[in-house]
């Protein structure tokens, strides 16, 4: 027995031996006839849909010979998820730049500037109701209506908030934020629009009160989202008597 555990010893050795020699040279076989231009590529994992956001779980690098990488293949992932797919991809595809909205197209394309589950809605807006042209895409305004009620033989005015915390999508056609008023042309830049992103539920008595009333807006603090439970006031509220 003690003789056997011997050349069981060696047999272990020379087979870890034979094993380490045979990785190698596959190793070396792999080295030798794998291509040496080789570059990274994003490859579509899944067809994605025109208009669709561009999940982890759609792309992934793949290696390929630089002669069948196409030149306008992205070679970041992170150039690629979370974007919208501007056209339809098939899964196996090399994903192009010109198929992926950039952040330039995006800024000048209102429906992507849009929250999921809300609307876009415009608003017509003055000189008084529009906050003297001073409401800028990205802030945040409530909305504060006046329509006329019948009272008996009368017509009452009624004035109440009827949204609050909304954000501002564009201005007349500007949706960049950043973009400043040019020096003396207050007056030309004065909006006649507002676009705000609401639910569909605000929707609604939104656009009635722009129909059949008048709305102002009113600036709010970026940082202050708090709500008010105000009721609606009227004239005789605000002078007095029965």
């Amino acid at each position: 027995m003690k003789g056997a555990k011997k050349y069981w010893i060696l047999a272990m050795l020379f087979g870890l031996a034979a094993t380490v020699l045979a990785y190698r040279y596959i190793e070396g076989v792999k080295a030798r006839y794998e291509p040496k231009n080789l570059i990274q590529v994003a490859i579509a994992a899944t067809d994605i849909p025109k208009n669709s956001v561009i999940t982890r779980e759609m792309v992934k690098l793949e290696l390929v010979p630089a002669q069948f990488a196409h030149p306008a293949a992205v070679r970041d992932l992170d150039k690629v998820v979370g974007r919208v797919a501007a056209s339809y991809i098939v899964a196996g595809e090399q994903v192009l730049s010109a198929k992926i909205i950039s952040d330039a197209e995006k800024s000048n394309k209102l429906a992507y500037a849009v929250p999921r589950g809300k609307r876009a809605v415009s608003v017509p807006v003055n000189a008084v109701s529009g906050v003297s042209g001073l409401v800028r895409p990205g802030d945040r305004v409530d909305v504060i209506a006046t329509v006329e009620l019948a009272s008996g033989q009368e017509n009452v005015a009624v004035t109440s908030f009827i949204l609050q915390d909304v954000e501002v999508l564009a201005v007349d056609q500007n949706l960049d934020e950043t973009k400043p008023v040019p020096a003396g042309k207050e007056e030309a830049a004065m909006a006649k629009t507002v676009t705000l992103a609401v639910t569909p539920e605000e929707a609604r008595p939104l656009v009635l009160a722009s129909e059949r009333g008048s709305i102002r807006l009113a600036l709010r603090a970026p940082a202050d989202h708090d709500r008010v439970m105000l009721p609606p006031v009227r004239l005789v509220d605000i002078v007095g008597g029965q």
